[in-house]
């Protein structure tokens, strides 16, 4: 497991990236996010390396108004801190089973205001959005969050969700 939280330390310093809050790499849990074709984010673009920043949430809350995810693998920290410049380019949403009744909609914060969401319909287990490169654009320091809210009733309550939020630099 350390070696693991090793890889995973260089992989955030390599991305450029750093959590605002603490690490335990020792109890890190990984989750799997079906990765699909990004390339109509970054046709013709040649703005950099993509970087995806991983979130989830437990447990949806009926009626949510927006409440902040945390960053995958920790539970306190909501936000990421970039290290770099760069743009907000899409944002990628997983369920591990059908929501039966209710929707979500999840959104990409930056330094606190909406950028950019999807909605995960009812039957739904796959939600995406793209914007072009350069639309919603950031300096380093800048804080990248993931915020949900819910409209009405939710069936089960127990869909547990993987969000992907894509920037470049």
């Amino acid at each position: 497991m350390k070696k693991l939280g090793m890889i995973l330390a260089a992989m955030i310093l390599v991305a450029g990236l750093a959590y605002a809050g603490t690490t335990n790499f020792d109890t890190v849990q990984c989750t799997t996010l079906e990765v699909r074709d990004i390339s109509p984010i970054t046709a013709g673009a040649g703005t950099g390396s993509k970087v995806m920043l991983p979130f989830v949430l437990t447990n949806g809350v009926t009626s949510a108004a927006t409440s902040v995810l945390y960053v995958a693998g920790e539970n306190a920290t909501a936000t990421w801190e970039a290290a770099f410049p760069g743009s907000i380019v899409g944002i990628a949403v997983r369920a591990n089973a059908v929501q039966t009744i209710g929707a979500k909609t999840f959104y990409v914060y930056l330094n606190g205001t909406q950028k950019l969401g999807t909605t995960m319909a009812t039957g739904e287990v796959i939600a995406y959005n793209y914007a072009a490169p350069g639309l919603y654009p950031f300096n380093a320091g800048a804080t990248i969050e993931a915020r949900y809210s819910t409209t009405g009733d939710l069936q089960p309550t127990t869909v547990d969700n993987s969000i992907a939020v894509y920037v470049t630099q």
